[in-house]
C-alpha cells in the first residue's frame, strides 16, 4: 500500500440558522469544546498534518474559537462567500493549501460531525490507498443510516433529511462508481434496472423453456409457475437498500481543482497553480449560478476514465450531521459518555455515570470519586483521592489531593490540598483556600480578581 502525505479541508461555512442562533455553527459548544474542535482532533489522530479550514464570511469568530482549542498540526482559514455551494468552498480552500505533491492525499468532509473517530478516517485512508483509486468515497447502506434518521424525525417531529439522506451512489452495470446524484434519482435507477431485469426473466423464461410437442409448443408447467411468480413480484416490489453518501471522501491532491472548474468553466476559471490536463472531461451544471456540491468530481474523474471507489462502514450512527439543536443534544450526550467511559477506565470512580457530568477539557487524578451531580467544566484539574460531589458545580478550577468538596459552586477557584468544602459553598471567581482548610457549611469565599 502507497503512504503519501495526507492532508484536510475541512468545510465550515455554516451558519446558526439551524440551531436559530447568531453563533456559527462550527462553534457551537458541546462538552466544553467547539464542534469543529472534534473533527480537527480526530484528523490529526488519523495522520493529518496539514489542514485549511473553510468559513462563511464571519470566519473571524469562527478561526478565533478554534485556535483557543488547536490541534497540533497546522491549521489555516479562509473566508468564503455564502450560498455558493460546497464545491466553491472546497476550491477556494485548495487555493491555501501547500500540495506540492500531486500524488499527495486529501480528506475532504464537513465540521458538523462532532462524533466521527479516528478509525473511520484511517479506514477510509486505508481504502483508498489499497485500490489505487483517484477518489474514495465514504458511504452507509441506507438500511444503516435510515433507522437513525427515523429515531431523529421522531423525536423531533420533523421529517426534514441530512446530507445523508439525499445523495447516492450510481454505479454502472460494471459495478463502477459513475456519480453521486440525489437519492430519489438512484432509488428510480434501481428500480427500473429490478424491472427491466424482471421483465428480461419472464423472456427467458418464455422463450427458452418450453415443451418441444410437434403440433404445439406450448409452457410446461414448471415455467408457467415460474412466469406467474415473477409477475406476482412485479405487483409488490420490495425496494432494495440503496449506498448512501455521507459527504466525506479522500481524493489525489493534483486532480481536485481541476475537476472542480470542468464541473462549471464558467464559475471556476483556470489557474496556474495546478496543472489542467489531468481531467479532460467536462459536466457543466444547467444553471451557472446554482450551488454546486463538491461530490459531483466523481462524475467528472468517472468519466475521465480515472476509478473511484467507496467504503462503507458498517454503522453511520457517528456520521449524521449534527444540523439542529436537538441533534446537537443527542450528540453531546454521546460525547458525555464517551468522556465518563475514559476516566472510568483510568482509576475514576463514578457512583451514577448518568448523572456525572464532565467536559472534555477537565482533568482527573487516580482514585478520584465523583458522586450524582457533579458537574466540572472548563480546564478544571481535580487532584488524586479527592471525593468530589453530590451536586458540586465547578468551572476552571484546581483542587489538591484528598480534598473533599460537597455541594458546592466555584468557578476559577483553588483548592489546596486535604481540605474539606462544603456543604453549601460558594468560591467566587480567584478565591483560593489552602491546605488542609475546613470551611463548613454555607461558606462564601471572596473574589481575589
Amino acid at each position: 500500500m502507497t503512504v503519501r502525505s495526507l492532508s484536510a479541508l475541512v468545510v465550515a461555512t455554516g451558519d446558526g440558522a439551524p440551531m436559530r442562533s447568531a453563533r456559527p455553527k462550527p462553534i457551537h459548544m458541546l462538552c466544553g469544546r467547539p464542534m469543529a474542535s472534534y473533527v480537527l482532533r480526530s484528523l490529526g489522530a488519523a495522520g493529518v498534518s496539514d489542514a485549511v479550514v473553510v468559513t462563511n464570511p464571519d470566519g473571524g469568530r469562527v478561526s478565533k474559537r478554534l485556535l483557543e482549542d488547536a490541534p497540533s498540526y497546522r491549521l489555516r482559514f479562509v473566508e468564503h462567500p455564502a450560498g455558493l455551494g460546497t464545491a466553491d468552498a472546497v476550491l477556494a480552500g485548495v487555493s491555501a493549501l501547500d500540495l506540492f505533491e500531486d500524488d499527495a492525499d486529501l480528506v475532504v468532509l464537513p465540521a458538523d460531525l462532532p462524533l466521527i473517530r479516528p478509525g473511520t478516517i484511517e479506514r477510509l485512508l486505508e481504502k483508498h490507498r489499497s485500490s489505487g483509486a483517484a477518489c474514495t468515497l465514504l458511504t452507509a447502506s441506507s438500511d444503516v443510516v435510515d433507522p437513525v434518521l427515523d429515531r431523529q424525525r421522531a423525536l423531533s417531529g420533523s421529517q426534514s433529511g441530512t446530507s445523508a439522506t439525499t445523495s447516492a451512489v450510481s454505479r454502472d452495470r460494471r459495478g463502477r462508481v459513475v456519480a453521486v446524484l440525489p437519492r430519489e434519482q438512484v432509488e428510480a435507477d434501481e428500480a427500473a434496472a429490478a424491472a427491466a431485469d424482471a421483465a428480461n426473466q419472464v423472456g427467458e423464461l418464455a422463450g427458452s423453456r418450453v415443451d418441444r410437442d410437434p403440433d404445439t409448443v406450448r409452457l410446461s408447467r414448471r415455467n408457467r409457475d415460474a412466469i406467474r411468480r415473477a409477475m406476482e413480484s412485479d405487483a409488490e416490489p420490495v425496494s432494495a437498500p440503496i449506498e448512501l453518501s455521507l459527504g466525506i471522501l479522500c481524493i489525489r491532491s493534483g486532480l481536485l481543482a481541476p475537476a472542480l472548474r470542468r464541473l462549471n468553466p464558467n464559475r471556476f476559471p483556470a489557474s496556474r497553480r495546478f496543472r489542467e490536463p489531468v481531467v479532460e472531461q467536462s459536466v457543466t451544471v444547467s444553471d451557472p449560478a446554482a450551488p454546486v456540491s463538491f461530490e459531483d468530481v466523481i462524475s467528472v474523474l468517472a468519466a475521465s476514465g480515472h476509478p473511484c471507489e467507496t467504503a462503507a462502514v458498517a454503522d453511520a450512527e457517528d456520521l449524521i450531521a449534527v444540523d439542529s439543536r436537538l441533534q446537537m443534544a443527542e450528540a453531546e450526550a454521546e460525547l458525555r459518555r464517551r468522556t465518563n467511559r475514559f476516566w472510568l477506565e483510568r482509576g475514576v470512580s463514578m457512583v451514577d455515570p448518568e448523572r456525572t457530568y464532565l467536559d472534555a477539557t477537565v482533568e482527573l487524578g487516580m482514585d478520584v470519586t465523583l458522586f450524582p451531580g457533579t458537574i466540572l467544566q472548563g480546564n478544571t484539574v481535580i487532584g488524586d483521592a479527592c471525593e468530589i460531589g453530590p451536586d458540586v458545580h465547578m468551572d476552571g478550577c484546581r483542587v489538591g489531593e484528598g480534598s473533599r468538596v460537597a455541594t458546592t459552586t466555584a468557578a476559577r477557584a483553588t483548592v489546596g490540598r486535604d481540605c474539606i468544602v462544603g456543604p453549601f459553598a460558594a468560591l467566587a471567581p480567584g478565591c483560593e483556600i489552602g491546605d488542609g482548610t475546613a470551611t463548613g457549611p454555607f461558606y462564601a469565599g471572596e473574589s481575589t480578581e
